[in-house]
């Protein structure tokens, strides 16, 4: 169940539901994808979204499973609405940066994860307090969130650096 895009045009219509552990939508060129993206099922290793180029997304994410985002060195622009990771992990792997400016990955669970791993993540709100082992989870290669911010009590595991760009208040 893959879709290979290759730029430089817009792929548009109605949502696309990732719906099957092996779901994958591969960027081979850069390209537009207009349409809202709905995560259902849990990402196996390799599936979900796979970027190797730059890519702008203006539908929507939402997500009721554990998907993957996996970028080479380029940029992912997000300017769909906020991500709300309920009581799933995003993972995002790959050296590149996932523009998501003015729209949060919003921690609003107690058993929400956002796991990082070479990545730069442009805004990440901690909305709830979280359980142990959820938050931010940095594995084995350091990664950036330009801005965080904090209404609750956050963990953030550190198996490799994090770098938190701009300054932040925890209240």
């Amino acid at each position: 169940n893959t879709m290979i895009l290759r730029g430089p045009s817009t792929l548009a219509g109605g949502v696309v539901t990732l719906n099957n552990t092996d779901s994958l939508i591969q960027v081979t060129g850069a390209c537009t994808i207009d349409n809202d993206l709905d995560f259902t099922a849990d990402s196996n290793t390799g599936k979900g979204l796979d970027f190797n180029d730059d890519v702008t997304l203006s539908g929507d994410i939402t997500m009721s499973a554990d998907p993957i985002f996996d970028f080479a060195a380029n940029t992912v622009l997000y300017q769909g609405a906020a991500v709300d990771v309920s009581a799933n992990t995003l993972t995002f792997l790959g050296s590149g940066t996932f523009d998501n400016s003015g729209n949060n990955f919003n921690l609003n669970r107690a058993t929400s994860l956002i796991d990082l791993s070479g990545t730069t993540v442009s805004n990440v709100n901690q909305e709830e307090d979280v359980n142990a082992n959820k938050g931010i989870f940095v594995r084995t290669s350091a990664a950036t969130i330009t801005t965080f911010t904090s209404a609750a009590d956050s963990r953030i595991d550190l198996s490799a650096n994090l770098t938190i760009t701009n300054d932040f208040n925890l209240g």
